[in-house]
């Protein structure tokens, strides 16, 4: 007869938690920036913590020809740094038809 299994608790410690929440909060100022700038359109946006800052991944349309990212993120408390992996294109002209 085999001895009864033990129930295994894991907890994730208070500490840890507050920086998964700050990291998570950080993701979500960016996306609110991003979306509430005028002339953006985000057509896909993933934003992935690093040890310093963000990185952007995704594709948006804009008629400017340089979008300031950091300028944008300024005042995010942690962001340090924006890497920029996101794909900029212009809007395609209203035509009526489907976008090709």
């Amino acid at each position: 007869m085999s001895a009864p299994k033990s129930k295994v608790e894991t907890t994730v410690p208070p500490r840890h938690v507050s920086l998964v929440d700050a990291a998570h909060e950080m993701e979500r100022e960016v996306q609110r920036r991003l979306k509430a700038q005028p002339g953006i359109e985000i057509k896909s946006l993933v934003v992935r913590r690093t040890p310093d800052g963000v990185c952007l991944e995704g594709r948006i349309e804009t008629q400017e020809q340089d979008v300031d990212l950091r300028g944008l993120m300024a005042g995010i408390p942690g962001l340090n740094e924006v890497i920029n992996h996101l794909v900029v294109c212009c809007p395609w002209p209203r035509t009526g038809r489907d976008e090709p």
